[in-house]
């Protein structure tokens, strides 16, 4: 079978696979790139390998390959053997040019060309030799020179330069300078290996491609310390630093390294972990102890960061309020002050442990807020460094926290009409009544004018808004339980 016609079959066979699967045309994106490698110099009687690999499509559906030999020194009879795989090879058998044409198609048909030229060399003749310099590694962002200076023919004759950009990290722009000097130069735009190939020719022959690798790295930012906020302790406690607020540039994992800057006189106080982000240690006398942490990313150490922790010692405590009295779906609030030997009287509601003698009435959480779970009566008590004092809740009846008039704030009614007016209670454990009778009913300020409204405060129609007959607006009052809200009435 002739090469046209299998050429011809596979690409049919690309084209059903085309269309078994998702339809669409190509677009720019996805478009075929044929591209058959780099112009090759040989000695004449040598096999030349092709290369098509790089040729590029759509991300789906394959390729079909067609090499053609489209020029060949006079007598000879070279041919491309396997002309439709990707890697065929090509016998110099005579000196000179060998032009080979590379054409990929992809399952819709769509096609690329592309030529290069194989130079068979007598025997005798020396290629150049390129070289593309040494590997480098530079900081993102770094403008990269890159040196073909040590490139040589045999001969000495001057050489000409043809570089290119092999391959390059995902989402970079890079490209270079000019691809036909010595020295072209580039921007490593993002982190990640940039691959070049050099080819240099003398007038009659061209060299076997050298590479390059230039490795672009993210710059090197020292990690910051963060040792935590400054505390005030009680002589005693166990006191826990927090490192964990310390940060790398590059979010690599740290080491710490904690160390104590002082202590006080006479103190044994000893870290629990110095390499550990939150380590402990208990301030066993009054006093400030300041502290240093280092931080490491593997490769940068940052500066130091300090902390001091100061501590007291307590002599007394006292909770307040003594007593409280509140109502059924309330909560109340108690304080611990502490009483120190130096900075005298301070709150220590956060640093002391609190506890409600009968949880069936109130709990209550570590900051000192007791929260009612029934009625009846309770001690409350907190404690701090061997010291504790005690208050008494007691809990009676859900009390009135809200009172409202129906229908929102504001209303409206016609002249001539009545209308009668709700008032509702809502208690501290989420009930609610309706007090209309038992509240009291009244204009907002001094008086109703009373050619324009009247409301009944007189029991069986407490509540009850008249109009009299002419348009206007006043403001209502109910009062029940000590508090009090008002409504505006629009008559029209």
């Amino acid at each position: 079978m002739s090469g046209s016609a299998m050429r011809m079959i596979t690409v049919l066979l690309l084209a059903l696979l085309g269309l078994s699967g998702c339809g669409g045309g190509s677009s720019a994106d996805n478009k075929v790139i044929a591209k058959a490698g780099l112009a090759q110099d040989v000695t004449a009687g040598n096999v030349v390998t092709l290369d098509g690999s790089k040729s590029t499509g759509p991300s789906q559906g394959l390729l079909a390959y067609q090499w053609t030999l489209v020029s060949k020194p006079a007598g000879s009879g070279a041919t491309i053997s396997d002309p439709t795989t990707v890697n065929p090879t090509l016998h110099t058998d005579l000196p000179g040019q060998y032009a080979v044409k590379l054409t990929v198609t992809d399952h819709e048909l769509n096609s690329s060309e592309d030529t290069i030229t194989v130079t068979a060399l007598p025997s005798g003749v020396v290629a150049p030799v390129a070289r593309a310099g040494v590997p480098q590694n530079v900081v993102v962002g770094t403008l990269v020179t890159l040196d073909g200076s040590g490139s040589s023919a045999a001969g000495g004759e001057p050489l000409t330069y043809d570089w290119e950009l092999s391959s390059k990290p995902a989402g970079s722009g890079a490209a270079l300078s000019s691809a036909s000097v010595a020295k072209p130069s580039f921007t490593a735009d993002v982190a990640g290996s940039y691959s070049f190939s050099l080819v240099v020719h003398d007038g009659r022959s061209s060299s076997s491609a050298a590479t390059v690798t230039v490795n672009a790295f993210l710059p090197q930012v020292a990690p910051i310390a963060n040792a935590g906020a400054a505390q005030n302790v009680i002589v005693g406690s166990l006191v826990t630093l927090n490192g964990s607020g310390s940060t790398s540039a590059n979010r690599e994992p740290l080491t710490y390294s904690w160390a104590f800057i002082s202590r006080p006189a006479g103190s044994s106080a000893a870290l629990s972990s110095p390499s550990a982000a939150r380590p402990t240690f208990t301030a066993d006398v009054t006093g400030s102890y300041a502290l240093q942490l280092l931080v490491h990313d593997g490769s940068l150490s940052s500066a130091a960061a300090t902390v001091t922790v100061t501590a007291d010692t307590l002599n007394a405590i006292t909770v307040t309020p003594p007593e409280a009295t509140i109502g059924v779906g309330e909560t109340k609030r108690f304080y611990a002050v502490g009483s120190f030997e130096t900075v005298g009287d301070k709150d220590i509601s956060a640093l002391s442990s609190w506890s409600s003698s009968d949880t069936a009435v109130a709990i209550i959480d570590n900051t000192g807020l007791a929260a009612v779970t029934g009625r009846g009566t309770t001690i409350i008590s907190a404690s701090a460094a061997g010291k504790s004092h005690s208050a008494t809740l007691t809990v009676g009846d859900a009390t009135l926290v809200g009172l409202r008039v129906d229908r929102g704030p504001a209303f409206s009614l016609a002249i001539g009409n009545s209308l009668q007016l709700t008032a509702t209670a809502t208690y501290s454990d989420r009930t609610k009544k309706d007090v209309t009778e038992l509240a009291s009913w009244a204009a907002a300020y001094a008086y109703f004018r009373t050619d324009c409204i009247s409301l009944s405060d007189q029991p069986g129609t407490k509540g009850l808004l008249s109009s009299v007959g002419r348009s206007c607006y006043e403001p209502i009052s109910v009062t029940y339980g000590g508090m009090k809200n008002t409504a505006g009435v629009s008559i029209r």
